[in-house]
């Protein structure tokens, strides 16, 4: 545990660790400064600050055990009552988000009831059964309820956790550095210390990497040319690209047109020239990443033939042309 890793991305700022955001720049410190009830594992869910679950047969009710021994950054035990505050206050109608919508993880969690067993058993009981809890539930970042009581508006001061490296200095907006936590229950991470610092454009970022003043570039243009001694990493984010009709009004109000532009789209196409190839076909509203994706239906396959036919009994056998509304700023 020597080497000191930067890392150049778009942003290097930090957030209230309970607001639902998906700005990849702000998960990735998170993830360094903080542990969830569980994590993403290559198979589905591993344990994290929980070392295993039970799951009431009707879906409503999850009771977690609780790794024992497990410290917050400042030296508080993290235990079950720092779990149930920290869960209750990322329910709330009024915490924040990165798009702007307040309440986010509430819409999933209202009605739930936290209860203490002990030191190290809690369960949560939703109102009502929810597929994404995990998911949630892996977002959940575990703070210092101390912390965060004394905080205020300070977010350094509120990014005390339990994760694998502790912050050392937030310079807002320009770089974050945070220093190993020898602690860790996952052993003594891999790098004395990681900074992240703010390369505002792609080309920013890649010329940071090509100076040698970083060790990793995030998201630089798909096309970006590769460098000699550089590995390139591509990945997939959760983000599905949906267009939504109209359905009540228009030609999208009929099934047989809406399943005639889901026949004719090239999806293939689609991702290899307009995402250069950074992209999974979608043949329904869920993310094959996201737990609840269909995957026994057939996927859509390109048949301008039967699009042709539908539209034609659709009344559009000339032809038939859409409106589309594209908003250019978030959440939209």
């Amino acid at each position: 545990m020597s080497s000191i890793l930067r890392i150049a991305q778009p942003r290097a700022v930090l957030d209230d660790p309970h607001a639902c955001t998906d700005s990849n720049d702000v998960l990735n410190v998170f993830g360094a400064l903080f542990d969830a009830l569980v994590r993403r594992g290559s198979d589905g869910y591993e344990p994290a600050l929980a070392t295993s679950w039970t799951i009431s047969d009707d879906a409503r009710c999850y009771t977690f055990k609780l790794r024992a021994g497990v410290h917050f950054h400042n030296g508080d035990v993290c235990d079950a009552e720092a779990v149930r505050f920290c869960l209750e206050r990322m329910a709330r109608p009024d915490m924040g988000a990165t798009l702007g919508a307040p309440g986010v993880y509430s819409q999933y969690l209202t009605g739930m009831q936290v209860e203490v067993h002990s030191p190290l058993e809690l369960s949560l009981k939703l109102a009502a059964p929810v597929a994404d809890v995990f998911d949630i539930l892996a977002y959940g970042h575990i703070i210092s309820p101390r912390a965060l009581a004394t905080a205020g508006d300070n977010l350094a001061a509120r990014a005390v956790g339990t994760g694998p490296y502790s912050l050392e200095n937030y310079s807002a907006g320009q770089e974050i550095t945070v220093r190993a936590n020898p602690a860790h229950f996952d052993g003594p991470p891999r790098h004395a210390s990681i900074s992240w610092v703010k390369g505002a454009t792609a080309a920013d970022r890649l010329a940071l990497l090509k100076s040698d003043a970083v060790n990793i570039a995030n998201a630089l243009e798909p096309d970006a040319a590769e460098l000699e001694g550089c590995t390139r990493v591509n990945y997939l984010a959760p983000t599905a690209i949906i267009c939504m009709f109209n359905a009540q009004s228009g030609p999208g109000a009929d099934p047989r047109v809406r399943l005639a532009l889901n026949l004719a789209l090239n999806r293939e196409a689609l991702i290899a020239n307009v995402l250069y190839g950074a992209g999974q076909p979608l043949h329904g509203f869920i993310s094959p990443l996201h737990f609840g994706a269909d995957t026994v239906a057939p996927p859509f396959t390109q048949n301008m033939d039967e699009a042709r036919r539908l539209l034609a009994d659709a009344g559009y056998g000339a032809g038939v042309t859409f409106q589309v509304y594209c908003p250019t700023r978030l959440p939209d």
